[in-house]
């Protein structure tokens, strides 16, 4: 299944990108600035991880080794061997 413009997250949630036009009036008043927000996050991840992704068109192999690379990099700062943790 293919989706242009559209954010399919983890928990089979889909977003399209131009969301708001989804919505009912009585919606849209409630999530008016959440939903600007919301939106500005879509379109930023779209624009700038997910079209980049698809040009390249990694296989579903070079896409679990990207996502192990970025997972598992040494240099971020929050991975803390469990030596300096104390844990053992």
């Amino acid at each position: 299944m293919v989706l242009r413009d559209t954010l399919l997250l983890g928990s089979d949630l889909i977003v399209p990108r131009h969301y708001r036009a989804l919505q009912s009036q009585q919606q849209a008043d409630l999530l008016s600035v959440a939903g600007d927000s919301i939106s500005r996050l879509v379109n930023r991840i779209l624009d700038e991880l997910v079209l980049p992704l698809q040009d390249i068109q990694l296989d579903n192999s070079e896409f679990a080794c990207l996502k192990a690379v970025v997972f598992f990099d040494p240099g971020r700062p929050y991975v803390v061997p469990v030596a300096y943790r104390g844990g053992g």
